[in-house]
């Protein structure tokens, strides 16, 4: 099963599984994209865990992982980035650090 969800997300955490979601994602805690889904917009979390596709800006204060199957075609900007082997890539990489 698919699910299509159109519109903003808030919340204090995220899982999609198996899900397209159109629209930004502004999350407090972690931000989990299974590699059955498609995210179109701008992540921001404290940490970003993605094995799915992205098209967006993504914003992680403390960390972002892109995992082997994992699609993200936008800059990110992290405190700190893992992107495994087999990950595709398209974008600029900013490493932030906070004060």
């Amino acid at each position: 099963l698919h699910s299509v969800v159109e519109g903003n997300v808030a919340s204090m955490r995220l899982h999609l599984k198996g899900c397209t979601l159109t629209g930004n994602i502004n999350v407090a805690d972690v931000v989990v994209i299974d590699k059955h889904s498609k995210v179109y917009g701008n992540i921001s979390a404290r940490e970003v865990i993605c094995a799915g596709e992205v098209e967006g800006y993504l914003t992680a204060g403390e960390a972002a992982t892109l995992e082997p199957t994992a699609c993200v075609y936008g800059d990110v900007d992290a405190g700190n980035i893992n992107i495994a082997h087999g990950a595709v890539f398209r974008g600029n990489i900013c490493v932030i650090r906070e004060s």
